[in-house]
């Protein structure tokens, strides 16, 4: 995780797995909003990382708020932006980082944030 949140120059970054019935994502590995990892489930296609799953496409916030987020540990640790997307042969069904930074999205940073999943 340490290695994500560099490579994308991130405050945080973390890995959710899909359940064995596909409805809800899993938080597994979180670095810089640990409390990610004990907030339980999201159901598939609700908030930000459920969109994602459900569209899998990458999608980049670059403003978080209440409107587009359900997390409220997002927006407790003050990120601003966020760069989700989903795996593809990987077994990750979601990755993302965020930043406490406002940052405008752009072509390379979707590159950066889908790198390795086939996408």
């Amino acid at each position: 995780m340490s290695r994500v949140k560099e490579s994308l120059d991130a405050d945080t970054a973390a890995v959710l797995l899909l359940d064995r019935s596909g409805r809800h994502l899993i938080a597994t590995a979180a670095s810089g909003l640990e409390e990610e990892v004990r907030q339980g489930v999201r159901p598939v296609g609700q908030g930000f990382t459920g969109r994602i799953a459900a569209e899998a496409r990458p999608i980049i916030l670059d403003h978080v708020d209440h409107g587009n987020v359900l997390n409220p540990i997002l927006l407790e640790k003050g990120i601003r932006s966020l760069a989700h997307s989903r795996g593809a042969d990987d077994g990750v069904d979601g990755r993302g980082a965020g930043t406490r930074l406002r940052r405008a999205g752009s072509r390379s940073q979707s590159r950066e944030a889908t790198a390795g999943t086939g996408r």
